[in-house]
């Protein structure tokens, strides 16, 4: 009796080392159009952890769930829940999932044709299925309103650095980006977060820019001046335009002969600052300070 409780025990904390708890979470595999990495239906946010969506299958399907599009297999794989068992078909109630937290675990559910509803609790890491639902909604749209938000704005959204919409294209333009300082591009809920994960951007690059739980901020490598971010949800890219602070503008800081530059919090220039905060270059260098 005593090894089969200990055995018992032991499998419970296996499955609860597995657990983990989404913030966002996306339908992926066959009802999202195929398995590639950036292709998803991002589900419905019900409760703390807990996710649902309705799906209709014309035959049977195989699919999973991820925390996060886009990037490399590797990534993608790594934080995805799956059955226990490759191809496993669910049944109607709950159903075991583990949390994958690396690439050595691909597999999926296959489930046939019909009208589902599916509901994923992070928690309690199940899968509940049960019939009904409709079509496969289309993938959602993006909010209205996306900000460049990050370490100059102290993480606040600010209406001077609200993004431009044009459909599915976003652009922010300002006068100075300075190098270094973290950022992504979000709506005011941080439901979607867009971020390349790189720190060493360089103007007149487009990067691929991914959404999801916990990723890592973006960067530029060095001052862009006259900078401008063009954000594409659809193609998830976001292209780099303006000039990085070059070789010139550091030996004329060395020479000691550089005027101020003044700028707002939002990156607009100012040639005749009154008292408030401002963003002050001086050839290479960026720093704020406050005039009185």
């Amino acid at each position: 009796m005593k090894r089969i409780l200990f055995f018992s025990f032991a499998l419970v904390m296996a499955l609860a080392l597995r657990a983990e708890v989404a913030q966002t979470l996306y339908l992926i595999g066959e009802p999202a159009g195929g398995w590639d990495t950036s292709k998803g239906l991002e589900m419905t946010k019900t409760a703390e952890g807990v996710f649902e969506i309705d799906a209709e299958l014309s035959g049977t399907s195989s699919f999973g769930f991820v925390k996060t599009l886009g990037g490399d297999w590797t990534a993608f794989n790594s934080c995805r829940y799956t059955p226990t068992v490759k191809g496993q078909t669910p049944v109607i109630g709950e159903n075991e999932m583990v949390y994958t937290g690396d690439d050595s675990n691909d597999y999926s559910w296959d489930l046939g044709a019909g009208n589902w509803h599916f509901k994923v609790d992070t928690n309690t890491m199940k899968f509940i299925l049960s019939e009904g639902g409709g079509d496969t909604p289309n993938p959602p749209a993006p909010q209205a309103d996306l900000f460049f938000v990050g370490e100059v704005t102290n993480w606040c959204f600010i209406d001077e650095y609200k993004m431009t919409a044009n459909d599915n294209v976003y652009t922010y333009t300002t006068g100075v980006i300075r190098g270094g300082i973290p950022f992504k591009l979000s709506d005011t809920n941080w439901k979607t977060a867009y971020t390349s994960r790189n720190e060493e951007m360089l103007p007149g690059n487009t990067y691929e820019v991914v959404t999801g739980d916990g990723l890592p901020n973006m960067s530029m490598a060095a001052d862009v001046e006259d900078a401008e971010l063009i954000l594409d949800v659809e193609a998830r890219t976001l292209t780099v335009r303006g000039t990085a602070a070059g070789v010139a503008d550091v030996l004329a800081e060395l020479d000691g002969d550089v005027p101020a530059e003044y700028f707002t919090l939002a990156g607009v220039r100012v040639e005749n600052p009154g008292p408030g905060l401002y963003i002050v270059r001086r050839g290479a260098k960026v720093s704020k300070v406050h005039i009185r």
